[in-house]
């Protein structure tokens, strides 16, 4: 009896003692409590979670919905009045990345404006504007070196143009007025310049009534045109004479007469 007694007090002892073991669960312990069952002391799953982890319900709730924690972050993330969305907003929107954006692909102040400076008005732009387009960069150093007084104007000097290279070649061939036979060289900066048959007639500039590659030379005009020139000119002519003189067969015939009548004159 003694036995049995003592047995039955063992199994109520140990009743109890999982008793309290699961009254312990349900009021919400650190392993346990809320997670698996849902405990009365942290209000269930969720609450013992947050509780639990640090705030990942209450966080959940605030990470979805957002009021305070991390949905407060999350709504300012995704929705965002001041956290990483009014960051996106800043950087995508407003004043970041997006105002660096307007700034940098749109342009008002940064690599736009620097990239609408630098494509079309004040930078690069008007650097190209300057460059390609022709205002006061390259292009109207392009302008002026195709079309007015730099190499364009060397160019139309050179094809027959009224003050430039050209007229050297008209001077040194009998072309129209300059002063300098051949600009800064005589002849041009290469003997197409000065061959007539490449764009210049001996005799007439661009006019072919002068003395042609194909026709002869007109010693009246040439001898004319000799006579104007100032020793310094016919010096220069000479010099550049030796050199088509002694490669003859590299030139025009008429440049090679030429030549012959200057040294003779």
């Amino acid at each position: 009896m003694k036995k049995f007694e003592k047995r039955t007090s063992y199994i109520v002892a140990g009743s109890l003692l999982l008793a309290a073991f699961a009254t312990s669960a349900l009021a919400g312990g650190l392993s346990v409590g809320g997670v698996s069952v849902g405990g009365s002391k942290n209000g269930g799953l969720g609450v013992g979670v947050g509780a639990n982890l640090g705030g990942i319900k209450a966080g959940a709730d605030a990470s979805i919905g957002g009021s305070k924690g991390i949905a407060a972050g999350a709504g300012a993330s995704i929705g965002g009045a001041s956290g990483i969305n009014a960051g996106a907003g800043a950087s995508v929107n407003n004043a970041g990345v997006n105002a660096g954006l307007g700034a940098n692909v749109g342009g008002s102040g940064g690599v736009t404006a620097g990239a609408g400076a630098g494509i079309g008005s004040k930078g690069i732009g008007a650097g190209v504007g300057a460059n390609v387009g022709g205002s006061n960069g390259v292009t109207a150093g392009l302008g002026a070196g195709i079309g007015s007084g730099g190499i364009g104007a060397g160019v139309g000097a050179n094809v027959g143009g009224p003050g430039g290279i050209g007229v050297g070649v008209g001077v040194g061939i009998g072309g129209g007025g300059g002063t300098t036979p051949g600009g800064t060289n005589p002849g041009g900066t290469n003997p197409g310049g000065t061959k007539p048959g490449g764009g210049i007639t001996i005799g007439g500039g661009t006019n072919p009534s002068g003395v042609k590659p194909s026709g002869g030379i007109n010693s009246n005009v040439i001898s004319a045109r000799l006579a104007g020139l100032t020793s310094q000119d016919r010096l220069k002519l000479k010099i550049r004479c030796m050199e088509i003189s002694s490669n003859a067969m590299s030139y025009d015939t008429s440049l090679v007469q030429l030549c012959k009548m200057l040294r003779g004159s």
